[in-house]
């Protein structure tokens, strides 16, 4: 059930086992779906909070957070050994960051628990402006905490994140980002975004302050705030960590051990002990070399690129030529002496470290057979450590290690000096020879690090002399320019992104259609296009080129390979003799000066003979020759094939050749890899790409300078142009534009100026005629309202005079009785005459700041000792701590509301008394920013809004149109000058009043809006 079993006909071979990728009830569609299903759960209990937004919601929506947060941990601590992102190898802190999955998930709730807090941002600034103030300090404390809490989670998880993890969060070392990095990234965005609701949490501790984090200019100086505090605290954090690495690094330089090698050493030694091969060869002639090539390839592949190594055979009485071959001593007595000098690995091992204070690492082992006939017999094995590390070939799939068994990235250049003398190095830095001048002196003892010249030198010197030395070059401030460039074309969008929330009385204004922003989409569209073909011309050229030169270097290679082996392989008439040390050695040293590794093919594909036996020891390669690659050589008959393969996840080009003898037969077919091109390639093409890209960020900040002062200076005449036809009307005196360029603008000022000219003299005929007719209305409805009482008071003269005439008895009651009429009928005059005075003079009082607020309060307690009818005053504004100021006339103001609260109990109040039905007057008072869309106001212009809504019968359709008009009016009393006059008021300051039908209570809604007091 776990595997299969491969057979040849019926005779099985062997058996292939599945690897399982999980714990018994794990698969990837199973897990897939479970996470779906959990993060759905949690979305849905999301929806229904946002729907409700109740405590009882938010309630479970907590709970369903917790719930998920217990099992999504649960599985991420089960799924530590199967899956990378919840691995402890790429990130792991404390049990509740136990992996880079837990880290995420973390970011993740927090995020989403303050998205639901902001989205009841309304209900709890409502709760804050209805507490006393120690309710109050308890809020902003709270959020104070929340938001320097939040600070504080992100600085320090972000300190060990990189001090914890292998994930490279340096953006200018493109190379080498993974999508770990992009992930830890993009959780801290979201982190960053939920603060930023913590601090539109804190608006109501700044009451009064007009400002809102959904504006593109304020995003923006965020995001450039938040791309800056990441590459400044990356860097810190990184360097740190650096220094911390290459202290580690150079104390293990400064220990001449390889724990690597020797746990090989101790693995082998007893195979190497009981291996009958080596018996066999002890005594044969020569025979150290067959036993050198049978411990390489068997035992020591893996050790070729870091060590040489050096077998010896010695009888009793054999003697070693040193040096130059002129002196010879005993072998015995010579190994004995160096085994003296050195430390077993073990009680019982055959192999000793040997610390000669060289700065190599040095092992030499030593095995004793007694061989027939010969006696004793002792093998030595020396093992030492190289220098330089040979390069060449395969090395891009080992671990680049230098012989010290750990790796130290190829930035980087290291030296050991031992008694002041240099002893290895590595890397491009120009060490000295003696490090006395320049190392000894200037440099503290133990570690330390500082800049010097171009390069950083990181300097540990021990307390034994030894001085080791790590340097690297020396960043400039392009690199962390890079970083910060990348990371806000990164930060900006995602930021940005907050102004698709709108709020209902946020409403932001995008202009696509303005020749500003066209002229910027150009400006800005040329410049990306020519960026993005000067990109894909830029790849397509170096991958052109690189293309050309890979193929010329490969064909030079092949063919040096090639000509070099001719020379062992001519006289041989099959593979078989290409089979023994003389051509293994002949391979070694062409590999050695051609820099590559070597593979022996016969004529049917199999692997004969290698320069890199690890590769296939290992099951990295297998043994028979690409199928490509065996058609075209051995049938097709090619002089050479190129093709690309892939070994340990490792792309690279192989290159195939055959080997033919003198007699011009196939006897082999020859291959070696070719690597280093295709790494030095990316490399070059990525910092190229990151040099554009950054010339690119440049071109557009200077674009956007330019183009928003080139487009301010040509469209100031247009928008001056636009403000004053804005403000213009018939009773203003617009002034014109002074336009002193020659150009196409020119022509539309002198229009507009023509059209001021023009208007003028007209409004003044207009103002002269509309004057004169107000006159002739006025005087027509004064005689009318003079006339209504002076027929009534004319016939009770009248009667009077008759009843004088004809001697009525009882006169005098008569008489009191007209008197009190004619009295009547004199009021109505007056007021008639107190009525048109007030319409007359109502601008004639001054102007004064106005708290709309508080006059609307004092009025409606005025008004709420009305039986059956209830007043609700409401104040809807943008946010908490809003003032609602404007500049009028204080009492004709008074005047205006006291006549709509009148107008509104006089309707409600036959109603009220015929039926059960409680009457409702709605007083709203809201502002709002008129814009385009808006139905009344100029745009950009703040606007202060007073709603009075009833429940009554409200007007109806005929009688809309004559509502404003004198003397109009639906009631048994009254002159009908109310709504006029208030109209009037309203109008002279600015603003406008608005009858329509209430959305909430059906009946009237008058609603008055005037332009909010500057000084607000």
């Amino acid at each position: 059930s776990d595997g299969c079993t491969i057979k040849d006909g019926d005779v099985p071979v062997f058996n292939l086992v599945f690897k399982k990728g999980g714990p018994p009830d794990w698969s990837p569609a199973y897990s897939w779906f479970k996470w779906t299903a959990l993060f759905l759960v949690l979305g849905a209990f999301f929806s229904y909070y946002v729907k409700k937004r109740n405590p009882l919601s938010f309630l479970a929506f907590v709970v369903a957070a917790g719930a998920s947060t217990f099992f999504t941990f649960g599985w991420a601590a089960r799924m530590r050994d199967y899956s990378g992102l919840f691995s402890p190898v790429v990130y792991a802190d404390s049990s509740l960051h136990a992996s880079l999955g837990a880290f995420l998930l973390s970011n993740l709730y927090i995020f989403i628990v303050l998205l639901a807090v902001f989205i009841s941002r309304k209900r709890l600034m409502l709760w804050y402006s209805k507490h006393s103030r120690p309710l109050k300090t308890v809020y902003a404390v709270a959020v104070s905490f929340f938001a320097a809490a939040l600070m504080v989670y992100i600085h320090f998880s972000l300190k060990s994140l990189i001090f914890n993890s292998n994930i490279v969060l340096e953006v200018f070392r493109l190379d080498e980002l993974s999508i770990y990095s992009f992930l830890v990234y993009g959780s801290y965005m979201i982190l960053f975004m939920g603060l930023l609701f913590i601090i539109q949490l804190a608006l109501p501790l700044v009451a009064g302050k007009k400002f809102t984090v959904f504006s593109g200019r304020f995003l923006l100086r965020y995001s450039l705030c938040v791309a800056l505090y990441l590459v400044a605290t990356v860097s810190f954090f990184s360097h740190n960590k650096e220094i911390k690495m290459v202290r580690a690094w150079t104390n293990r330089l400064s220990v001449e051990r390889d724990l690597s090698t020797e746990l090989l050493l101790r693995m082998v030694e007893e195979r190497i002990e009981q291996d009958r091969f080596i018996h066999l060869y002890m005594a044969i002639p020569n025979g150290s070399m067959i036993i050198a090539e049978h411990l390489g390839e068997s035992y020591f592949s893996s050790l070729s690129t870091g060590y040489d190594i050096t077998v010896t055979v010695c009888g009793e009485k054999d003697r070693l030529l040193l040096g130059d071959g002129s002196r010879d001593r005993d072998c015995f007595a010579y190994f004995n002496n160096i085994l003296s000098q050195g430390i077993p690995l073990n009680n019982d091992s055959h192999f000793f470290y040997i610390n000669d204070q060289s700065g190599r690492i040095r092992y030499l082992g030593l095995f004793m057979y007694r061989v027939r006939d010969v006696g004793l017999m002792r093998l030595y094995i020396e093992i030492d450590s190289r220098l330089m590390k040979e390069q060449r070939g395969y090395s891009d799939i080992f671990p680049e290690t230098g012989g010290m068994g750990f790796n130290i990235p190829s930035d980087y250049s290291y030296a050991k000096y031992i008694s002041g003398s240099l002893v290895f190095y590595r890397g491009v830095y120009n060490f000295p020879v003696s490090a006395d001048s320049e190392f000894s002196d200037s440099f503290p003892e133990g570690f330390s690090h500082r800049v010097k010249g171009r390069d950083v030198v990181f300097v540990n010197k021990l307390s034994s002399g030894d001085i080791i030395i790590i340097t690297r070059e020396r960043r400039s401030v392009f690199p962390y320019f890079v970083s910060f460039s990348y990371i806000s074309l990164f930060t900006i969008p995602l930021m940005m992104l907050l102004l698709l929330w709108k709020p209902k009385r946020a409403n932001i204004p995008l202009k696509f259609n303005s020749f500003r922003t066209k002229i910027m989409v150009l400006l800005l569209g040329t410049i990306s296009g020519t960026v993005l073909l000067l990109t894909v011309s830029m790849v397509l050229f170096y991958a052109g080129r690189n293309a050309r030169v890979r193929s010329e270097q490969m064909g030079e290679k092949l063919h040096t390979v090639q000509s070099m082996f001719m020379d062992v392989s001519r006289n041989a008439s099959s593979i078989e003799a290409l089979m023994n040390g003389d051509v293994k050695t002949a391979m070694d040293r062409i590999a050695a000066y051609t820099h590559t590794d070597i593979n022996l093919y016969d004529i049917h594909g199999h692997l004969m003979r290698s320069t890199r036996n690890e590769l296939y020891y290992l099951s990295l390669a297998g043994s028979k020759i690409d199928p490509d690659a065996f058609y075209n050589i051995v049938h097709e008959h090619r002089k050479s094939f190129f093709n690309k393969e892939e070994i340990a996840g490792k792309s690279f080009y192989s290159l195939y050749a055959p080997v033919i003898n003198d007699a011009g037969n196939l006897i082999a077919i020859i291959n070696i890899p070719y690597f280093e091109q295709t790494e030095s390639f990316r490399k070059e093409l990525i910092s190229t790409t990151a040099a554009i890209i950054n010339i690119f960020v440049i071109m557009i900040i200077v674009v956007v300078i330019i183009g928003a002062a080139l487009t301010t200076s040509l469209f100031r005449p247009l928008l001056k142009l636009y403000e004053r036809m804005e403000k213009t009307d018939l009773f203003s005196s617009p002034e014109k534009i002074d336009y002193d360029n020659n150009d196409e603008v020119s022509y539309i000022v002198k229009a507009y100026n023509r059209m001021i000219d023009n208007m003028t003299d007209s409004t003044r005929r207009f103002a002269i005629t509309e004057r004169e007719q107000a006159w002739r209305d006025m005087a027509r409805q004064i005689a009318h309202e003079i006339k209504n009482p002076l027929t009534p008071m004319r016939l009770n003269i009248q009667h009077l005079l008759r009843m004088k005439q004809n001697g009525v008895p009882d006169l005098g009651d008569k008489l009191e009785k007209i008197c009190n009429s004619l009295l009547e009928q004199i009021d109505v005059l007056a007021d008639t005459a107190t009525e048109f005075s007030s319409f007359a003079k109502f601008n004639v009082e001054e102007s004064v700041d106005v708290d709309l607020d508080v006059t609307l309060r004092e009025q409606i307690v005025l008004f709420g000792s009305y039986e059956g009818i209830d007043i609700e005053y409401r104040r809807a504004g943008e946010m908490v701590g809003e003032t609602y100021h404007i500049f009028a006339p204080k009492s004709q103001m008074i005047r205006v509301f006291v006549n709509l609260l009148t107008n509104a109990v006089q309707a409600l109040e036959p109603s009220v008394l015929t039926s059960s039905a409680r009457g409702r007057i709605y007083v709203t008072l809201t502002k709002y920013t008129a814009d385009q869309d808006s139905a009344w106001g100029i745009p950009g212009v703040r606007y202060v809004r007073v709603d009075v809504e009833d429940n009554g019968p409200g007007v109806s359709l005929e009688n809309r149109s004559k509502l404003f008009t004198p003397k109009f009016t639906t009631k048994n009393s009254g002159s009908g000058l109310g709504l006029a006059i208030c109209k009037s008021v309203v109008e002279q300051i600015g603003g406008t009043i608005i009858y329509s039908t209430s959305e909430e209570l059906g009946g009237a809604d008058f609603r008055v809006i005037v332009p909010e007091s500057i000084s607000a």
